[in-house]
């Protein structure tokens, strides 16, 4: 089962694969710390999928992220936790490989529910992805962008051990971001948005969220849905964005981080959030070694090991790898009795034969796709190479020889 993240809202469909990939990480967490209330302004009716933007002042620690690369650009939503420091999603601050995408290439706008009208626009210094981050099962989905220079943005504090009563069943909480208003737009909008949604109970959760994730953690994550209207949800370009409640003081409070939900954006069905409880140790021990001079938390960097390529997640790639061809992609996507024949050639590449029919056309060729690691050691990535022919039908039936087109990667 692929799992489809509140996903960087990127041009293509390359993302998946790295629902495709493990990789190991080691827990190192130190001592929270408290921080002090902030007030939150009224909350907006509006909703992100489908509602109105959200007045200006509302949630002012939120921060609109835009990566370009050469692999192009996307975008993410995050929350400003110190003046220096913007949590976010995980898979925001990878490359579709599993490396980690280049610090120059961010760009984080503050100050502004409009990002044509940010006030201020801040760049990176480093990418720190929390250490038991696990992408294959979405399991800690988080990570930090340590800003350049410090930002006017008020902090918004982390949810720690003693806000366990916030995490429950029937807790109303606020998700904000600039992700798409419904799972089949093209066009990222420029304002912000925010709904209200409801905590559910570990048994909803586990059941309505088999849909689209194959294990659900409770030790680790926190599902919400809007009953019982069923209308609002996150959706792409959304992810790494907040769940805020209120503490009893009635300051806000990030309870989790925006991470997965139904592949169309579904409002039926749950969406799914880091626990901010879980990585708020660590966060705020990168806090105190940014913006107070301490000294750093140990960093375990992971020795990489390639995987082993399951024929069902080979399969998988394969199709991704050619729906995207520039040449047959789209008759890909529209083919008929698509049949792939696999067999393994080492741990992790796979060789499939494949052929489908569309239209006039019939297609076949061969495919193998593999996962290695980058030259760096810093990450893994998946890769194809293919070779595929068409022949159109009519002039097989009609004539003893028939041009082959033939496509390779």
């Amino acid at each position: 089962m692929t799992l489809v993240h509140r996903s960087p809202r990127r041009a293509g469909r390359r993302w998946a694969v790295l629902a495709l990939l493990s990789l190991a990480f080691s827990l190192a967490l130190a001592t929270a710390a408290q921080a002090a209330p902030v007030p939150r302004s009224a909350p907006a009716s509006a909703s992100i999928i489908g509602g109105q933007a959200a007045p200006a002042g509302h949630d002012p620690w939120l921060a609109f992220i835009e990566h370009v690369g050469e692999s192009g650009a996307y975008t993410c939503t995050g929350s400003v936790i110190a003046p220096r420091l913007v949590l976010t999603a995980g898979h925001c601050i990878l490359t579709e490989g599993g490396g980690l995408a280049t610090a120059s290439g961010y760009t984080i706008s503050t100050g502004s529910n409009d990002v044509l009208t940010a006030t201020q626009v801040s760049h990176v210094t480093q990418r720190l992805l929390f250490p038991a981050y696990v992408p294959a099962e979405s399991l800690g989905d988080a990570g930090l962008l340590v800003l350049s220079s410090p930002v006017a943005a008020p902090p918004l504090p982390l949810a720690n051990a003693s806000d366990g009563a916030l995490l429950k069943q029937g807790t109303d909480v606020e998700v904000a971001g600039w992700g798409l208003t419904n799972g089949k737009a093209t066009q990222t909008p420029t304002s912000l948005r925010r709904a209200d949604m409801t905590l559910q109970s570990v048994a909803y959760c586990t059941a309505q969220s088999a849909a689209y994730l194959t294990v659900y953690d409770p030790s680790r994550q926190i599902c919400a849905i809007e009953p019982p209207q069923f209308t609002t949800a996150t959706c792409h370009g959304d992810s790494g964005g907040p769940v805020i409640a209120d503490r009893a003081n009635g300051s806000a409070v990030e309870v989790g981080v925006i991470d997965l939900g139904d592949p169309e954006c579904s409002a039926e069905l749950p969406n799914v959030f880091v626990r901010a409880d879980l990585i708020s140790p660590w966060a705020e021990a990168w806090i105190d070694a940014v913006e107070l001079g301490a000294p750093p938390p140990k960093i375990v960097v992971p020795t990489l090991t390639v995987p082993r390529l399951d024929v069902s997640d080979a399969k998988q790639l394969a199709r991704l790898a050619l729906g995207d061809d520039e040449v047959f992609g789209p008759r890909f996507e529209r083919g008929k009795q698509v049949a792939f024949q696999c067999r393994r050639l080492a741990k992790a590449k796979v060789s499939c034969g494949v052929s489908w029919h569309q239209g006039a056309d019939d297609f076949y060729g061969r495919i193998v796709v593999y996962i290695a690691k980058y030259a760096s050691g810093e990450g893994l990535f998946a890769a194809s190479s293919y070779t595929i022919n068409f022949v159109n039908d009519h002039c097989q039936q009609t004539q003893p020889e028939c041009n082959v087109t033939t496509v390779t990667s």
